[in-house]
């Protein structure tokens, strides 16, 4: 019998660069590889840029439309002129590259994939976080919990400063913060999960975005990858992260209510239970903060004067910021009676908003606005603005990726596509 050769078309390796820029935009969140080998803070977005241009260029038979070299003369100009005057030559050069023509193409590459017969980007980088959330539970629970597992090393890297962490095959990171979640149900000191990140709170950002889009943007939920992300979440120890998990089930709630396939008597009695959900909800919301607020009254009183500081500078400057990564208008703005020990942010969205002011609407009105907007969309894009506005990533691809996949998508596309 005649064996079929395996044959690696054009289309396999379109998908297979597809999962290496997703694969690229999560290790971009800070992880700790870019500090522990210096390899800069926007290694993996120069990366991800490259990579962006070779998959346009691939899909697209080596050609690129007219509209795709206007927005990107466009955006060059915007991310350009909003560095002139406050930086140094070296980092308008580098605004004008993650920026300027990363956002671009980054965008672009969510439209030639929209375009395709194959699986989303954003599934690609959902499918990368479960993968990425396995291998850190089979760490976290052999490794920093029962402490079973041989080969366990030391790595340095800085953030913030030196910092030592413990490290098996430079796959996991043992980063020594307190698990504060677990430390309540256990009754003892617990690590948190922090897999290849700093902080646990970059790790729950990646994880919460991927569970968002599980949960609310597919018509068919996969039980088990919803079970791992969930329980990885809870080990990163973040608060936010467990508060977020409220959020969502409370819009997936909302969604089945407001679906008009659903039954009249099943949505009277998501009605009904609606006021007890709002009202356990704010009762766990309350519980976390509480105790997060006796533990950590410092970590609250900072983020809070973050919030307060970087809106101060976009009142000052409303429609264009005072430029991109121009950060000491914000650091000038810190209140004198909070302590620092040093001087990090903790939001990306309030520095958008502080170092661009509204003009970064221009990015969805470069192209990618809809007419019609199924509600899941909405619902991720709660979803994003709330992490977006605790989560330090103010400039990365991974933001792009998300709000622009909501923009240019819709579920019964997405359930539509093939699997490659």
């Amino acid at each position: 019998m005649d064996v079929m050769p395996f044959r690696f078309g054009k289309s396999k390796i379109a998908g297979l660069l597809e999962y290496l820029i997703a694969l690229i935009l999560v290790f971009d969140i800070n992880t700790i590889w870019l500090r522990k080998d210096n390899l800069g803070d926007d290694f993996f977005t120069y990366v991800g840029v490259i990579l962006m241009i070779v998959y346009i260029l691939y899909s697209g038979k080596l050609k690129i439309k007219r509209k795709e070299i206007i927005l990107l003369i466009i955006s060059v100009i915007y991310a350009a002129l909003m560095s002139i005057g406050n930086l140094s030559v070296y980092t308008i050069i580098q605004n004008t590259v993650t920026v300027g023509i990363g956002f671009v193409v980054m965008l672009q590459a969510v439209k030639r994939n929209h375009e395709s017969e194959r699986k989303p980007l954003i599934e690609k980088f959902c499918d990368i976080v479960v993968v990425l959330a396995s291998v850190s539970l089979f760490f976290y629970f052999f490794g920093t919990v029962m402490n079973l597992l041989p080969g366990k090393t030391t790595a340095f890297y800085k953030w913030g400063g030196d910092r030592t962490v413990g490290s098996y095959f430079n796959l996991y990171f043992e980063t020594y913060t307190p698990n504060y979640l677990l430390q309540i149900l256990l009754g003892h000191t617990v690590y948190r999960n922090t897999s290849i990140f700093p902080e646990s709170p970059m790790f729950a950002y990646v994880l919460c975005l991927a569970l968002a889009k599980e949960v609310l943007g597919k018509t068919k939920c996969s039980i088990p990858r919803i079970t791992i992300l969930v329980i990885t979440i809870f080990t990163t120890g973040s608060t936010t992260g467990a508060n977020v998990i409220l959020l969502i089930l409370g819009l997936y709630e909302l969604q089945k209510i407001c679906d008009n396939r659903t039954h009249k008597s099943w949505r009277a009695i998501g009605v009904a239970l609606l006021p007890v959900f709002a009202v356990f909800l704010i009762y766990a919301v309350s519980y976390l903060m509480s105790y997060k607020l006796e533990t950590m009254s410092t970590s609250y009183n900072i983020r809070s004067d973050d919030w307060s500081a970087c809106l101060r500078v976009f009142f000052s400057s409303p429609i264009w910021g005072v430029g991109i990564n121009n950060y000491k208008p914000i650091y000038n703005s810190f209140s004198s009676a909070v302590y620092r020990t040093g001087i990090g942010l903790s939001t990306g969205l309030f520095i958008l908003l502080a170092q661009t002011g509204v003009s970064i609407i221009i990015w969805p009105i470069l192209g990618l606005i809809r007419n019609k907007y199924e509600r899941w969309g909405y619902s991720l894009l709660i979803v994003f603005l709330v992490l977006f506005s605790v989560t330090n990533v103010p400039y990365k691809l991974l933001n792009v990726l998300y709000v622009g996949s909501i923009l240019i998508t819709s579920k019964r596309e997405i359930e539509a596509k093939g699997v490659v």
